[in-house]
């Protein structure tokens, strides 16, 4: 599976320390943690992962945001710990789950992928779906590649990051 595969370059863990070359999946789960440690209270969070299937993770198994409060984002950051290598790329289906979250304050995704669409929809199957849905529920969609530059995937992220008002970034190679 990519997410075993290596970034190239250093980066800091979720505890500020360097990591020189990690994989892919050790990269992914430094900046979640991270990023979720750094919320405060006014923030409202949610996590969607994916590999071959969808998973809704705790602390939000419905429909909604939860409150970033520190449990929350103990469990948040405990899913986090807990994800493995394997599967394949069910970006479709996750990202038509995320936008299924009923909650007005859903304002931004961050989609953050290392292989194309391969499964529940390819890359044009995202491309006619997801867009219309985000500009309708009025969601901004931020597109990160980790890693695995190829051409078709960099258009994909940048087309979709675009089609949805957001940015695209790539890190790693």
């Amino acid at each position: 599976c990519s997410m075993g595969a290596r970034v190239n370059g250093e980066f800091e863990d979720e505890d500020g320390n360097v990591m020189t070359n990690p994989s892919r999946i050790r990269w992914v789960k430094a900046e979640g943690i991270r990023t979720i440690r750094e919320l405060d209270d006014s923030f409202w969070i949610g996590q969607v992962w994916f590999e071959s299937r969808v998973h809704v993770c705790p602390p939000n198994e419905g429909n909604s945001l939860v409150k970033c409060d520190a449990s929350t984002k103990n469990d948040a950051i405990a899913h986090i710990q807990s994800q493995r290598v394997g599967g394949a790329t069910a970006a479709h289906d996750a990202l038509l789950r995320t936008l299924d979250i009923t909650d007005p304050d859903l304002e931004k995704i961050f989609f953050l992928s290392d292989g194309s669409p391969n499964v529940t929809g390819g890359t044009s199957e995202c491309l006619r779906d997801i867009p219309p849905k985000a500009t309708a529920n009025d969601v901004v969609i931020d597109c990160i590649l980790c890693g695995y530059p190829s051409p078709t995937l960099v258009q994909f992220m940048q087309d979709l990051a675009q089609a949805c008002n957001g940015k695209y970034k790539q890190v790693g190679n």
